[in-house]
């Protein structure tokens, strides 16, 4: 069977990402990628001209379908508040059922030149999504009067701590109650005082 060039990029991200989560970026092979995907050594080069580009490239791959997620239906909501809690969850499942992709991710942002320092000094799509909703609701007073990327710090803060609850005790992703304690939380640590909160959904 000749394998389309378009398959054959396929099979070589695939088998990146599975390697990459297995072993990490350092301790995976080149030749064990090529393997995995069922192709001669050269030709992962005629797609990407080193191992730091195949790094680079695979982190794009899942941070794009993330970001993708994460954004699904922010356009139907109606307040700043609704579409970070909207996010949130989004992203939160995104990870949780996506979990070498998401640890990919983790990893690309740990590495010296590429993920170190603020994030918000980074262009990081992530942030800049949220931090563009969060000003938005500032200037309409939705959302407490302070920096931004304090605010989000708080945000990304509760979804770690959830994402990380939730990966732990998958079954509980099911139950109404964590859902509804995690979007409270959204809404009392970001909301602008003296605001009523949206009915819950």
């Amino acid at each position: 069977m000749v394998l389309e060039e378009s398959d054959k990029k396929q099979r070589i991200i695939t088998a990146a990402i599975d390697l990459f989560y297995k072993k990490d970026f350092e301790a995976a092979s080149i030749q064990e990628i090529t393997e995995a995907a069922g192709i001669a050594k050269g030709t992962l080069y005629l797609y990407f001209s080193s191992k730091d580009a195949l790094i680079d490239e695979i982190f794009a791959y899942c941070n794009i379908r993330n970001v993708q997620a994460c954004d699904e239906g922010l356009d139907d909501e109606p307040t700043a508040i609704a579409k970070l809690q909207r996010r949130m969850q989004n992203a939160i499942r995104w990870r949780v059922a996506h979990k070498k992709e998401a640890v990919i991710e983790q990893m690309y942002m740990s590495i010296p030149g590429r993920g170190e320092g603020s994030r918000y000094t980074q262009q990081h799509r992530h942030f800049a999504i949220v931090d563009k909703i969060i000003q938005a609701g500032i200037a309409r007073g939705e959302i407490k009067n302070a920096q931004s990327s304090l605010l989000g710090e708080v945000f990304f803060g509760i979804g770690g701590a959830f994402y990380y609850y939730f990966r732990e005790n998958p079954r509980q992703m099911e139950e109404e109650y964590p859902w509804r304690l995690c979007m409270q939380m959204v809404r009392d640590c970001l909301q602008a005082d003296g605001l009523k909160p949206p009915p819950d959904k």
